[in-house]
């Protein structure tokens, strides 16, 4: 049996960008040489419903998701290190593929709102009186105006 090594961190960034929602996964390398590929399982609505969907990348510590669920406000899905282990060759070769434990990916930031602050929020200022306020005058304008003394 191999034992498979698995990713420290994972982390994913819920963004949106105007119109453009996506979601950033980042994990930490799985300290393995030779080749490594890791599969990220997250919520998707790319069929019209929430479901599961499996994304597989080689070698990247990194990647975009386009169709992530954004209603989904909890799970941020996981990563796992996948590695494929061939003998023989040609016609004889026989592949087996193992994987490692899976590291759940924290969310740090939350799902997109549609106002920047939490409503309701107190008004900046007293509401308007209908009791009106006296100008600020002198009490001589006149002889100020002509330059004259009071």
């Amino acid at each position: 049996c191999l034992l498979v090594p698995q990713s420290d961190v994972c982390t994913v960034y819920w963004r949106k960008n105007g119109t453009e929602k996506f979601a950033m996964y980042e994990w930490s390398d799985s300290n393995r040489d030779g080749k490594t590929e890791y599969e990220i399982t997250y919520l998707s609505t790319e069929s019209g419903s929430e479901e599961k969907v499996t994304a597989t990348t080689q070698g990247a510590l990194a990647v975009r998701i386009e169709n992530y669920a954004p209603s989904n406000s909890t799970y941020g899905g996981f990563v796992r290190t996948v590695i494929d282990v061939c003998q023989g060759t040609g016609v004889n070769e026989v592949c087996n593929v193992f994987y490692s434990a899976a590291t759940e990916c924290e969310v740090v930031t939350s799902t997109p709102t549609t106002s920047p602050t939490p409503a309701p929020t107190t008004p900046p200022t007293p509401s308007p009186t209908n009791v009106p306020t006296s100008s600020p005058t002198l009490s001589c304008p006149h002889y100020f105006w002509n330059q004259e003394d009071v």
